[in-house]
């Protein structure tokens, strides 16, 4: 867990699901920074259309103890280039604290940065290129494998080119920075995946940092669900403060068994779905939600039929603004799964019965009491119902569902992997061959 009290604010802007391949094929990056990173890159200032004048890097120590970056550099090349421009960097980062690094000037944009803590006049690309945060003032000469070159503390490469920690970010605009995840603190040394893209944020030494403790509560219906019908989840996203928090994603996978019938999000969220019928991510993003600010979701799933046990669920929401509780940031629903209404093709009483299938395919029902029931072949579908039932799959790929009673179900027919049984409510035994699925038996 994290070792410091503080942290970030930082964006506005659209998720990063995707990143852009970079030229070159991921390659492994040296370990994570200890404490210092870049957490943001900007080159569109001054650009027409910018807010900002200058193009800056800021920096962030997501240790625990102040680092002094005097003798440092933070080092520019172009997306292809091997010709470094260095500025050098004085003084010390605190732990939680931000370092801005004020780059070239344009002749648009109408805001200027705030106070910089070093101030140089690289003009750097506005959509792609490579910063690099250096240990020396000494220029790299690379233009590959920048990010394991000696002296190189961390590296950003962002759009396409050459060099990269793993993959880059996206490619960037003048009306977007990449700026590190949960205020600064997100480190794979992937940045493609420690990186959003969104407006440009930038935070120095002198700023007070923000902080939004951002929570995910969730709950499902119907539970249980039946086969072959839908699933609602009800997904409550809440930022309890202090300060508003930037760059939100809200992140939910479809989960096994199902596949994707809708996702409501309120006004101001934009949202990324896989198509009807089809499985994967769904994802939600806002660029700043408000202190005390509640936003609820409404996901529908269609369980697939013959689905069995349990479903289970997660959500999750991440920041660009540090959030000093992450224990609610998720939250995991499990949704018992029941048998869909049967069309039965053989059916009991409800007093015990002696039920014997077909060489085909059969559906058979026990309504009650305490059955002995048959499969004699083909691909069966078994419902024992209430009482105490003996059944037997026979040979064939056969589902069979003890219900409720205690039952003792047979699907072995020395073939692995082709049957399932579920035994229900009770204390139940099964006999299964290798590999078939056994649900609620010993």
């Amino acid at each position: 867990m994290r070792q410091w009290v503080r942290r970030a604010a930082a964006v506005a802007v659209v998720s990063l699901s995707a990143g852009v391949a970079g030229l070159l094929q991921p390659v492994p990056a040296l370990a994570v920074s200890p404490d210092i990173v870049i957490s943001q890159v900007y080159g569109g200032g001054g650009s027409v259309g910018a807010t900002y004048t200058n193009d800056f890097v800021e920096l962030f120590n997501r240790g625990a103890s102040a680092v002094d970056v005097t003798g440092w550099s933070v080092q520019y090349a172009g997306a292809v280039g091997s010709a470094w421009q260095t500025t050098p960097l004085t003084g010390t980062i605190q732990p939680g604290s931000y370092y801005l690094v004020q780059e070239g000037q344009g002749m648009g944009g109408t805001t200027p940065l705030p106070t910089p803590d070093a101030v140089d006049d690289i003009a750097m690309s506005a959509i792609s290129g490579k910063v690099a945060l250096v240990t020396t003032q000494t220029d790299l000469t690379c233009s590959i494998g920048c990010d394991t070159a000696s002296g190189v503390r961390d590296f950003v490469g962002y759009g396409i080119t050459t060099s990269s920690e793993t993959l880059p970010t996206p490619v960037l605009s003048v009306t977007t920075a990449a700026l590190r995840e949960d205020g600064g603190d997100a480190d794979t040394d992937n940045n493609a995946v420690d990186f959003a893209v969104g407006a440009p944020h930038p935070r120095s030494g002198a700023q007070a940092p923000d902080e939004a403790n951002l929570s995910v509560t969730k709950t499902d219906s119907p539970d249980p669900v039946t086969a072959g019908s839908n699933l609602t989840y009800t997904i409550a996203v809440r930022n309890n403060g202090p300060d508003a928090a930037q760059t939100v994603v809200l992140r939910d996978e479809i989960p096994a068994g199902t596949s994707f019938v809708s996702f409501t999000s309120p006004a101001g969220w934009a949202a990324s779905t896989p198509p009807v019928g089809g499985t994967g991510e769904v994802s939600a993003t806002k660029a700043a939600v408000g202190n005390g600010e509640t936003a609820t979701f409404t996901l529908v799933v269609a369980v697939a039929a013959g689905t069995t046990g349990t479903i289970s669920n997660s959500s999750g929401v991440t920041s660009a603004t540090f959030d000093p509780v992450t224990a609610d940031n998720g939250d995991t629903e499990r949704t018992d799964v029941g048998p869909g209404t049967p069309v039965c093709t053989i059916t009991g009483t409800e007093r015990g019965d002696i039920l014997n299938g077909t060489l085909g395919d059969d559906v058979i029902c026990g309504l009650g009491g305490d059955d002995i029931i048959s499969g004699l072949g083909g691909n069966d579908v078994v419902y024992g119902g209430p009482g105490s039932d003996l059944i037997n799959g026979g040979p064939g790929d056969d589902m069979v569902y003890g219900e409720a009673g205690h039952d003792f179900i047979k699907i072995r027919d020395k073939v692995a992997g082709n049957d399932n049984a579920d035994g229900g409510p009770g204390f139940d035994l099964c006999s299964a061959d290798l590999l078939d699925a056994v649900l609620s038996c010993p």
